[in-house]
């Protein structure tokens, strides 16, 4: 395994070795989801494109909390991996992959069972609720395969190698393209097309990254026979990880709500906003990857007790994280249009979908600098006290927002305002408590 060790060498260097992959893998992951949307649109119609774009709250919500235990696994392995903590390593790893395992089944049994309630729970409109029902279901047979994608790719983030799962996400991305085109245009399939390849894919992707541990040398060899199971490191994976799961299930939920509000505006509206927030998430997972760059980053230099290089490493970030964001939403909004038209040729849609790019897009570097901030928290074993502040300003905010600012004045543009509000809030608080975690832990260590 090709490791980036960020205790030593060029901080600069290494921010950009370790982010470039992982912008390209989750690049590459989004593009399961938008090949759905542009070919289910393109080739099937604005109602399917709207039944698949009205999932995508929903299935973050319900996943998006033990996303957040596997932040835990990379974090607790990276500070082994700091301090040179070999058997405690093997064990994270192995315990990993198992805990992905139980909980991607009990995902896809969560999914199938209550998909048609929950759709109808956030006001999915009744014309696309078959549809989406449908999505769903076949979406969440792929849990399994996505946790142990997810959860081990965590793993490898934490020692620095984040070339190998790139490769690994790209042949899936691809396998996922061409079969979106095979079912829905050959097969003459819609929704479940879509779905299907995109579990496909998952699948692939999981099985890469699991047979390239179980080569790989001790510490970090997938090895379940050996493994034995240890309270100790449970415990610590759950400091991290249980917080970062509550936090971004109630960061989805709050999503939910915000989707539940764009669903009274009907399939149109529906469909625009799922255009402009699916290439949206283009730029979240570019801001994002220097999040999980500034994870790494600190956790390893924690770990190694070097608070300087933890101070150089967070300004290192902000700066990158703000560069990243002015160009790539810069790019984003002067080709607001054509990128729309790649979803859709509904013109009320595409209106829809300007006015996401106009207020959230155009703001989104914002969020950037939260999520390194949130990163550098957690990274120092502080993942309560970034959910607390999250929670606060962003999740309590919107709850608020949704319950007194926007019945004054009910239209897609104080729905999306609620974004860049909240970042700045959030921004706030994370920037005043980091200041006085840091101070404190020069002095401790």
């Amino acid at each position: 395994m090709s490791t980036i060790d960020m205790r030593s060498g060029s901080m600069l260097k290494n921010i950009i070795r370790f982010m470039i992959p992982v912008l390209v893998s989750s690049f590459v992951q989004n593009l399961f989801n938008a090949a759905d949307m542009i070919v289910v649109g393109n080739f099937a119609g604005s109602k399917y494109l709207a039944a698949v774009g009205a999932t995508g709250s929903l299935c973050s919500t319900l996943i998006n909390f033990f996303i957040g235990l596997s932040v835990g696994c990379g974090v607790t392995a990276s500070h082994f991996f700091g301090s040179d903590n070999d058997e405690d390593l093997f064990k994270v790893v192995n315990m990993s992959f198992c805990s992905a395992v139980i909980v991607g089944v009990f995902l896809a049994l969560v999914g199938n069972l209550f998909a048609e309630p929950l759709l109808k729970f956030i006001n999915t409109p009744g014309d696309i609720l078959p549809y989406s029902v449908k999505y769903l279901k076949i979406f969440f047979l792929g849990m399994p395969a996505n946790m142990v994608f997810n959860f081990m790719y965590s793993v490898s983030r934490s020692v620095g190698d984040t070339k190998r799962p790139m490769i690994y996400i790209t042949l899936a991305g691809i396998i996922n393209v061409v079969l979106n085109l095979v079912f829905v245009i050959g097969f003459k399939m819609n929704v479940e097309g879509v779905a299907t390849a995109t579990i496909i894919s998952q699948y692939a992707s999981a099985f890469a990254i699991t047979y390239a541990f179980t080569k790989e040398h001790y510490p970090l060899k997938l090895e379940i026979s050996n493994f034995k199971f240890d309270f100790k490191i449970v415990k610590r994976i759950f400091l991290v990880g249980l917080p970062a799961g509550i936090q971004s299930t109630i960061i989805g939920a709050t999503n939910t709500l915000i989707q539940s509000s764009i669903n009274v505006f009907g399939s149109q509206a529906v469909a625009g906003y799922s255009a402009g927030a699916n290439i949206g998430n283009f730029v979240y997972f570019a801001l994002n990857s220097v999040y999980q760059t500034s994870i790494t980053m600190t956790a390893q230099n924690y770990g190694n007790k070097d608070m300087a290089r933890v101070k150089k490493g967070l300004f290192m970030c902000l700066a990158v994280v703000a560069t990243v964001g002015v160009v790539v939403c810069s790019l984003c909004l002067i080709f607001k249009i054509p990128l729309l038209r790649l979803y859709t040729s509904d013109v009320k849609s595409i209106e829809a979908g300007v006015i996401y790019y106009n207020i959230v897009i155009r703001t989104y570097m914002l969020c950037g600098i939260m999520e390194v901030m949130t990163g550098c928290l957690r990274g120092l074993g502080r993942s309560l006290e970034a959910m607390y502040i999250t929670l606060t300003g962003m999740a309590g905010i919107r709850i608020l927002w949704n319950i007194f600012i926007l019945p004054l004045n009910n239209t897609l543009t104080n729905v999306f305002l609620t974004y860049p509000v909240t970042w700045i809030i959030t921004i706030t608080i994370f920037s005043l408590r980091l200041f006085v975690v840091i101070k404190k832990m020069e002095k401790t260590l």
